[in-house]
């Protein structure tokens, strides 16, 4: 009998849970990298100059910014994790739309609570929706690497 959606995302919750402690405790402090955030003003969705981001080389290090809390970056990670999962379940398994509607929701539902709660900011995701998808997407791959702390 099939999972359903909703067993299947807690389960990939705890997964991403134990994953994301794993990591921390292999990789340690030695790999983490900070981002200098008084270049930009918090919350304004401007670059160094003053003007709207044009490139992610330019918006990554502000969209960093806005997520200093390792507990944000963690929300963030379980969300990209679950989200990634009910895509690649519903791709690879039998299609669910259910599925797809389901790893939008939960994944944008983390993330903004955690700013909303512990940010306390705007998400990026409302002025940038594209450049935050993919920088949600390079802060999951660059947590797997160590480089920023989760815990």
């Amino acid at each position: 009998m099939a999972m359903s959606n909703l067993r299947y995302l807690a389960t990939t919750s705890i997964l991403a849970l134990v994953l994301s402690y794993g990591l921390h405790y292999y990789h340690g402090m030695d790999s983490v990298k900070s981002v200098d955030c008084t270049r930009y003003g918090k919350g304004e969705g401007l670059d160094v100059d003053g003007r709207p981001f044009q490139d992610m080389t330019s918006f990554y290090p502000y969209y960093l910014c806005e997520h200093v809390h390792p507990r944000t970056k963690l929300f963030h990670f379980i969300a990209t994790f679950n989200g990634l999962s009910l895509m690649g379940r519903s791709i690879l398994g039998q299609w669910q739309w259910s599925g797809l509607g389901l790893a939008v929701l939960q994944g944008y539902g983390l993330a903004w609570y955690s700013h909303f709660t512990i940010e306390q900011n705007k998400p990026a995701t409302w002025q940038y929706p594209w450049m935050s998808y993919k920088s949600d997407n390079k802060l999951f791959y660059e947590s797997l690497r160590g480089v920023h702390r989760l815990w």
